[in-house]
């Protein structure tokens, strides 16, 4: 029974992990001019990927 529950949270972690990853990428294309999003600055998609990979340690350590 926690096997099954443990592996679950670490591929739940690992999901997480992956987009803000994905998340961090799209904000140093945006800082390299390579695109944009409209008015939001690659910085403040930076911090969000950030601020998701934060809270998602956090809560993994509650």
């Amino acid at each position: 029974m926690w096997r099954g529950s443990r592996h679950e949270s670490q591929r739940t972690y690992q999901i997480v992990f992956i987009i803000t990853v994905v998340i961090a990428v799209i904000a140093l294309l945006m800082g390299l001019s390579v695109f944009s999003l409209g008015a939001i600055s690659a910085f403040w998609v930076m911090t969000l990927a950030y601020v998701i990979l934060a809270v998602a340690c956090l809560l993994r350590g509650a």
